[in-house]
């Protein structure tokens, strides 16, 4: 299946097609996750896991989809199956699947398909508890976050009488906790399943930059609760939101997650197999936050497109000269950075109308993303080797720079 770049790459929220690709990726990926772990050695219980997509129905499946951790438990699953063997963590990996699954279910007021009927908060369930025989009813979830269940029939790792009390930790990575929610639904989470993900990419950071004890003394992950953290990024995406809604709709539709972050090594990234987190920086300037919100946004939302409507051609690991780095990068990276830089130099634009006190220093930010735009797209012009969806998608592309250039420039600044 394809979806029509003018939909899926405009710089508008096409909201139907959006929901129809992330649907759609995550749909392929649990095929073939579900495909390839079936003769690997003890793969049954995250195949199992895997296949319980399947159970759901639309709505919650609509959901998962939007879930960073099952695009990640999945990616994790199609990455390992494809070696042919399994590490350790495979159950611990077949436990958040199943969590999660069992949570989008619960959110969206879906029933279980086995077991015997049972009641929470008024909605009559059916529910069986993957790795332990028997059937549970639930609990209502308590204030603390956990979603607690108890056996009920005989065979429920009952060491002791019957029904031996089982919890879920839902909390350990989905904080449900009002104020951690912020405008347009995002989520601001930093659990251990998303501090194992992101710091990944900060060790591999700050092993680049080859400085022997260069890694941060304090953890990189801030605090979600803290309400200093928690109030910048809801005024970040209050001036989104209300000066540049086009721009809001595209980060509440590529961002569910974010992660709040602080270290010399990244102001922000993206993982790919972790589709819908944006890890990022609070910043000094609630500007620099807005940037970093809509251009982390902006790769989730591309590798999105790439997924289902590949771009370009094998380069045979080709470098080229990259406007944003100081190394050479491969084409994807140029492509990438001229789409990122010029969504946030349409997001940016419309901001500075509304910041008078910040609107000279935007307008210069912008015309340094335009200029540096304008680099990468005469490097892909003559160099690229695009698929006829990838030539479409960089005509889309010049069409949308040209625009954000005939946007007003700063004045010049007198000499001296």
């Amino acid at each position: 299946m394809t979806v029509a770049l003018d939909q899926l790459a405009a710089l508008g929220p096409a909201t139907r097609s959006l929901r129809t690709a992330h649907a759609t990726v995550l749909a392929r990926r649990v095929f073939l996750a579900e495909r390839l772990l079936a003769p690997v050695p003890g793969g049954a219980e995250l195949r199992a896991a895997v296949a319980r997509y399947w159970t759901l129905p639309g709505e919650a499946r609509a959901l998962l989809a939007r879930e960073p951790l099952f695009s990640h438990g999945v990616g994790w699953a199609l990455y390992h199956a494809a070696t042919g063997s399994l590490p350790p963590r495979a159950a611990e990996y077949a436990g958040l699947l199943d969590a999660l699954v069992l949570d989008v279910r619960l959110r969206a007021g879906a029933g279980f398909p086995l077991g015997e009927p049972v009641t929470v908060h008024g909605v009559t369930h059916r529910l069986e508890l993957p790795n332990h025989p028997g059937y549970v009813r639930l609990r209502p979830v308590p204030p603390d976050g956990r979603l607690r269940v108890v056996a009920d029939g005989s065979g429920v790792r009952a060491s002791t009488g019957s029904g031996e009390a089982v919890e879920l930790d839902l909390a350990a990575f989905r904080r449900a906790a009002a104020d951690t929610v912020l405008p347009g639904g995002l989520r601001l989470e930093s659990g251990p399943w998303y501090r194992h993900i992101g710091g990944k990419v900060i060790d591999r950071a700050v092993e680049a930059e080859a400085t022997p004890g260069a890694g941060p003394a304090g953890s990189p992950f801030l605090d979600p609760a803290d309400m200093a953290v928690t109030a910048h990024f809801a005024r970040a995406l209050r001036i989104l939101r209300d000066a540049a809604p086009a721009a809001f709709a595209e980060v509440q539709a590529h961002s569910a997650v974010v992660v709040p972050i602080r270290t010399p090594f990244a102001t922000g990234f993206t993982v790919d197999t972790c589709r819908g987190a944006v890890f990022v920086t609070p910043e000094d300037s609630v500007i620099d936050t807005i940037d970093h919100l809509v251009h982390e946004s902006a790769h989730n939302k591309l590798h999105t497109i790439e997924d289902l409507n590949p771009l370009l051609l094998p380069m045979d690991g080709e470098l080229f000269v990259s406007p944003w780095r100081t190394d050479p990068r491969p084409m994807s990276g140029l492509v990438h950075g001229a789409y990122v830089f010029t969504l946030v130099g349409f997001a940016l634009a419309q901001i500075a109308g509304t910041l008078p006190e910040a609107a000279t220093a935007i307008r210069e930010r912008v015309t340094i993303y335009q200029d540096q735009v304008a680099q990468a797209l005469e490097t892909i012009d003559r160099h690229a080797r695009l698929t006829p969806a990838g030539a479409e998608f960089v005509r889309f592309l010049r069409r949308w720079h040209a625009e954000l250039v005939g946007t007003p420039r700063p004045a010049s600044r007198p000499a001296g």
